[in-house]
């Protein structure tokens, strides 16, 4: 998840500040207190720290997959 929401905030932050170069700089924290996201996925083999399965220990780069957004 916060693989996804910091790539999301970064974006969202160059693109607002583009559009306005003299006014206040927005921050990624700031986008990231406004930003709710959803993710539905499956991942392969995911490795977990513990049996109750809170928090996965697998690394981003080893889903299989790769998460991008095109920009338009």
């Amino acid at each position: 998840m916060d693989y996804v929401t910091d790539t999301i905030s970064k974006l969202v932050c160059e693109h607002v500040n583009k559009k306005n170069p003299k006014g206040m700089q927005v921050k990624p924290f700031q986008v990231r207190n406004h930003l709710w996201v959803f993710v539905n996925c499956l991942i392969e083999n995911p490795t977990f720290d513990s049996q109750t399965k809170e928090t996965m220990t697998l690394q981003a780069r080893q889903f299989g997959q790769v998460f991008f957004i095109e920009k338009k």
